[in-house]
């Protein structure tokens, strides 16, 4: 039997798929996906100069990064989520962070990808 924070847990991560993003890039290994985010090209632009050298490093296949503005109406603090997966030949690398600009939560991923 499931428990219920377990059911919970399952139904928000699905939330969080079913919706179609605002936008996405695809930049050889590369690949950017946007939910909630207003200031596109701002965002895929630090996304591309601060993670998109990760991208081209030997041994890694691909890049997949999720960006994701936070859903203030429900009464949380503003922020950005970004989702990072790394796709390499060895094994696969996941980071999610969460800061309260877009800048912050990027350049977070890059100190952790290092």
């Amino acid at each position: 039997m499931i428990s219920a924070p377990a059911i919970s847990a399952q139904r928000v991560a699905w939330a969080r798929r079913a919706r179609s993003p605002t936008a996405s890039l695809v930049d050889g290994p590369l690949e950017i996906t946007v939910f909630d985010v207003l200031q596109l090209h701002d965002v895929f632009e630090r996304v591309k100069t601060g993670l998109g050298p990760f991208a081209r490093m030997p041994g890694v296949i691909g890049l997949t990064i999720v960006v994701r503005g936070r859903d203030i109406g429900r009464g949380g603090s503003e922020a950005v989520e970004i989702e990072v997966v790394a796709r390499t030949v060895d094994h696969p690398i996941s980071i999610r962070c969460v800061r309260q600009s877009g800048q912050a939560a990027i350049e977070l991923a890059a100190i952790a990808l290092k």
